[in-house]
């Protein structure tokens, strides 16, 4: 009788599980691809770069769009502050995009280090948001009830303009 598992109702074969497999990395490099692209740029934005350096309302979607232009500048230099102290260096986000660049370029090409490069490199990211997330409760902490439930109007509003496809608030919302 043959060792091979290939017999209907036997389970996959090696072979296919090691397509399964490839699939499976390729589909995490992808999704991992997307999250730290999307990162990457909001933070990018964040810095002041593009957009003629107004471009804090793109880090953290509705909730920083709808703060004031003062209160999103305030918390982009706490929040660049805090990097400066607690993340790392404009030199370690760039050697940790190069160590990505390097893994695309692998010949042969290793997924598994190329998913162990991104992996350190959305950590960094990670402490940026949950640092952009400390920063804005405690902002919102301090507002009173009426102001925090106007912001939520305009989170509310920010949204459904995201909805309907467009960049301004309807008549007569703020």
């Amino acid at each position: 009788m043959s060792e091979r598992n290939d017999m209907p109702g036997r389970g996959p074969t090696p072979a296919r599980k090691r397509r399964g497999l490839g699939l499976l990395l390729t589909l995490s490099l992808g999704v991992n691809l997307l999250v730290a692209g999307a990162i990457g740029t909001m933070v990018w934005m964040h810095d002041g770069h593009g957009r003629g350096g107004k471009s804090h309302g793109s880090f953290g979607g509705p909730l920083t769009r709808a703060l004031a232009p003062e209160d999103k500048r305030a918390l982009g230099d706490a929040l660049r502050a805090a990097r400066q102290v607690n993340g790392p260096s404009r030199e370690e986000r760039g050697a940790s995009y190069d160590a990505i660049l390097t893994a695309l370029r692998a010949q042969p090409f290793d997924a598994e280090a190329l998913s162990a490069a991104m992996s350190q490199h959305r950590q960094m990211f990670e402490t940026d948001i949950a640092t952009g997330q400390a920063l804005l409760v405690g902002h919102l902490a301090k507002m009173s009830d009426a102001e925090r439930a106007a912001f939520a109007d305009r989170v509310e509003e920010h949204r459904k303009m995201r909805k309907r496809g467009k960049d301004k608030p309807a008549e007569g919302a703020q």
